[in-house]
């Protein structure tokens, strides 16, 4: 599955909503990599800020998701499964950063 986010902004002709899709997995790669290695402090903070807000998404929309015919403890991968493969082992490393923003 494809992780993306759903806006609706003004703006659009007369006035009217419009409503945007944002792919957010097009960009976790390359947030990672900042996140990971930016010298740069307020790109590297952002970049983590943005791979937490992502993780939260794909958290937030499996919980609301309907439950598998397993049940609560079903061995099936979430629709996220391979992205949190990819995801997982940075907010690790992330966890044990020098930087204080990352870690917590």
């Amino acid at each position: 599955a494809r992780v993306s986010l759903d806006l609706t902004v003004s703006g659009g002709a007369n006035g009217s909503a419009v409503r945007l899709t944002v792919w957010l997995d097009a960009m976790l790669p390359r947030a990672a990599s900042l996140a990971l290695t930016s010298p740069d402090r307020p790109s590297k903070v952002a970049a983590a800020e943005f791979l937490h807000a992502a993780t939260l998404l794909m958290v937030g929309h499996n919980a609301r998701a309907a439950a598998p015919r397993g049940g609560d403890y079903a061995r099936e991968p979430t629709k996220y499964h391979h992205v949190y493969r990819r995801l997982f082992p940075v907010v690790i490393e992330l966890a044990v950063d020098p930087e204080p923003v990352t870690r917590t």
